[in-house]
């Protein structure tokens, strides 16, 4: 039977493909050179056009077909795709800064460079551009961790004990090995490539040698038979992988064979599985504890409308090593029932999940993975895991000073400013909200009501503007924006006194106190009146009951600078 025209032209791309990467491969001195590069580039894009191959695709062919760094440059030049691109120039990059790895004068020096050069690609790769790239950046993160692993290791006992269990750093290592082969091998079957088969993924279980290689060795230092398993996984990597990452594996794993057995005053066990909590898994979960192809460790608490989880990828459910992150999902219950029904308040989350993806890189805000509305039993919202001190517990335990909590207003000034950037508001400012990165730059988190409306009710009690419980003077427009503007102002009295600016025996008189001041509630007006009116101003632009005359997150920022040096000749708290 004829080959349909749909098919005859792909197949024309696929030949010109192999034809020209071939030519470019025999003359890398050729003067067409660059025109040759050109016409592949607009294969490759008019392949992932028609879906018919995947960006990913493109970089394993490229790379193992001619795959030095000046080629996939001219290559990412060329290309108009905007995956086939970026993917070309990350991994370019890498290529330039293996090769320069290896040149180091030191193995320690080479080891730390080139290391460095992978968890940048790892960042670089774009998340969530398809399936395949997805499953290409999480290989190569997995590679990462295994090799860090090697790198960190002070003994082989520690290694070698954990050789046998799932998701030690050995296990690890051949895991992102096996599935770089298997994605290496399948692009290349997706571009006619006769020389490619399955051999290469077998050799590369030769990697489980080294972790039995190692476990002879926990005793007594390093073996021949170690060093042997080493030759073999580069050689075997150098076969069924891009050329940079054999020479990765070749300037980390050596490290290995200088070891000694065992670590001084004895081996070290390496770290079991994520805890697991005291906070019970709801019934909906599956038995498989997956939802939308995660792993669900623990339960990490919940918010107005969702439940948060701590969770990692499914295939990586047992690496002690693997990337955790902050999984949501809604929960529809009796509060959210008296104002929407089910089918509304999940279209919500859909919507309100879906504009979180918008939001901008800021090192202040949450970094947001994916969302996946198809997911079994429910849609997840799936953010990165913040792990630090937050802002209540700095407060409550007495731990903050005066420069810390400037900075940290403005950090949360900056996040905000970014967030309404692209007009979303987080609409539930909270010191328990605010987690310091590793104790040092604070960042929002729990973005479970954010969004572009207001919700009737969104909001904890002792933050929320008065337009959240449905009030709005006659003619003013309210946001999500100034509504978090008013939240910070009470964060901010907070951070900066140790107190809470609204409390009371219930929600009533809460949200009562809420509608009764107009920016000047009694603990403000006592800071206006006295040495430290520059703040209780600063506040009042923050809390006034008119939205429209609150100031912006700019300005405020630009404010709390001006104020600053007074506010510095204080001591934390500061007191009226």
């Amino acid at each position: 039977m004829a080959t349909p025209p749909r098919g005859r032209g792909k197949r024309r791309l696929l030949d010109t493909c192999d034809v020209l990467s071939k030519r470019l491969t025999a003359e890398p001195g050729s003067p067409l050179r660059r025109a040759v590069v050109a016409t592949v580039a607009r294969a490759f894009d008019a392949l992932v056009r028609t879906h018919a191959a995947d960006a990913a695709d493109v970089l394993l062919f490229a790379c193992m077909r001619s795959g030095d760094p000046e080629t996939l440059a001219i290559l990412a030049e060329a290309s108009v795709h905007p995956d086939v691109r970026q993917l070309l120039a990350c991994h370019s990059r890498f290529t330039d800064a293996i090769n320069a790895a290896a040149t180091e004068r030191g193995a320690e020096e080479r080891m730390d460079a080139a290391l460095a050069a992978l968890e940048a690609l790892v960042t670089e790769l774009p998340q969530g551009a398809s399936q395949r790239t997805e499953a290409l950046r999480t290989a190569l993160a997995r590679l990462a961790r295994g090799l860090d692993a090697v790198r960190a290791a002070r003994a082989l006992a520690p290694l070698a004990e954990s050789a046998t269990k799932e998701g030690s750093p050995l296990v690890s290592l051949e895991d992102a090995l096996v599935a770089l082969a298997r994605l290496t091998a399948s692009a290349r079957r997706r571009f006619g490539d006769g020389e490619s088969d399955e051999a290469p993924h077998s050799t590369l279980l030769g990697a489980h040698a080294l972790a039995l290689a190692a476990g002879m060795a926990r005793e007594g230092g390093a073996t021949p038979e170690l060093q042997g398993a080493i030759e073999k996984l580069v050689e075997a990597a150098r076969a069924s992988v891009p050329a940079p990452l054999a020479v990765l594996a070749s300037l980390v794993l050596p490290r290995l064979c200088i070891l000694p057995g065992q670590r001084a005053g004895g081996a070290a066990s390496e770290p079991d599985d994520l805890p697991t909590t005291d906070l019970p898994l709801p019934a909906w979960l599956p038995p498989r504890r997956t939802i939308g192809g995660y792993f669900v460790h623990r339960r990490l608490g919940g918010g107005a409308v969702g439940t948060v989880f701590v969770v990692t990828r499914a295939e990586e459910r047992h690496d002690p090593n693997a990337e955790r992150f902050a999984l949501k999902v809604p929960d529809y219950d009796a509060t959210a029932a008296r104002s929407v029904s089910e089918a509304e308040f999940l279209k919500l989350f859909r919507d309100e999940a879906g504009a979180l993806l918008s939001l901008p890189d800021h090192p202040n805000l949450t970094r947001f993975v994916t969302f996946d509305a198809g997911a079994r039993p429910k849609p997840i919202l799936v953010m990165e895991l913040i792990e630090g001190v937050r802002a209540d517990q700095l407060i409550d335990s007495r731990s903050l000073t005066i420069q810390t909590a400037l900075a940290l207003l403005d950090g949360v000034l900056a996040g905000l400013e970014a967030m309404h950037s692209v007009r979303i508001g987080h609409l539930d400012v909270k010191p328990s909200n605010i987690i310091l990165r590793g104790g040092k730059g604070p960042v929002l988190v729990d973005f479970g009501l954010a969004g572009r409306h207001i919700r009737p009710g969104c909001a904890t009690a002792n933050y929320g503007a008065p337009e959240v419980w449905d009030v709005v003077p006659e003619g003013a427009t309210a946001t999500p924006l100034t509504a978090d503007i008013y939240s910070f102002g009470c964060l901010a009295y907070e951070a900066l006194t140790g107190d809470t600016l609204f409390d009371g025996p219930s929600d009533v008189a809460l949200i009562s106190a809420h509608l009764t001041h107009d920016g000047l509630p009694p603990k403000i007006r006592r800071l206006s009146q006295g040495r430290l009116a520059s703040v209780g101003m600063f506040l009042f632009q923050c809390l006034r009951h008119n939205p429209e005359q609150r100031m912006t997150a700019t300005s405020l920022r630009a404010e709390l600078r001006r104020i600053a040096p007074e506010i510095l000749r204080l001591r934390w708290p500061i007191a009226d």
